[in-house]
């Protein structure tokens, strides 16, 4: 981490992982404030929510996220640039089996603000899959309409040449 610089790309996969959570979370911020200041390339994944809102909050640094496909606990290996990824652990615990009575109580000990910032990744996610969906309806609609104006000129092309030919009979 010393020598790095502009031409250096880090990648660091869990940064700050395996520790204290919030001394973690605060390790990894520092790290890629150090690295961001020397003009470092870095990519980093993390599951800490204080690095997300970082990234939210911070010029020059992005999130991005994997989608992950609960019903098939798999992922899609989509990347969603700009998107934190949200935790699946509560839907994946209850497709593995867990209690509900477990997920319901592990639920009620996650503090306020924490369910705020996963509610607030889940309605994004929600409104991105919409947009994605209405991109691809416009897209679609833009191809039928192009379609038909391209009809609509042939036609009308062939309208006028038989026209112009009974028009010249006509005048003959």
């Amino acid at each position: 981490l010393r020598k790095s610089d502009k031409d250096t790309l880090v990648l660091l996969d869990e940064l700050g992982s395996g520790t204290d959570p919030v001394e973690g979370s605060a390790l990894a911020i520092s790290i890629i404030e150090s690295l961001k200041n020397k003009g470092t390339k870095l990519m980093a994944t993390t599951h800490y929510q204080e690095v997300k809102m970082y990234a939210i909050e911070q010029d020059g640094v992005e999130n991005a996220s994997c989608e992950f496909d609960v019903e098939t606990l798999r992922p899609t290996y989509k990347l969603i640039i700009g998107t934190p990824g949200k935790s699946n652990a509560f839907a994946i615990s209850e497709k593995l089996g867990i209690s509900p009575l477990i997920i319901e109580r592990a639920g009620q000990l996650i503090k306020r603000e924490n369910k705020q910032f996963e509610d607030v990744i889940e309605q994004l996610d929600t409104n991105r899959i919409e947009m994605e969906k209405a991109r691809t309806e416009a897209e679609r609609m833009r191809m039928e309409y192009e379609l038909f104006r391209k009809n609509a000129e042939e036609d009308l092309k062939r309208k006028i040449a038989k026209s112009e030919e009974e028009i010249a009979k006509t005048t003959l």
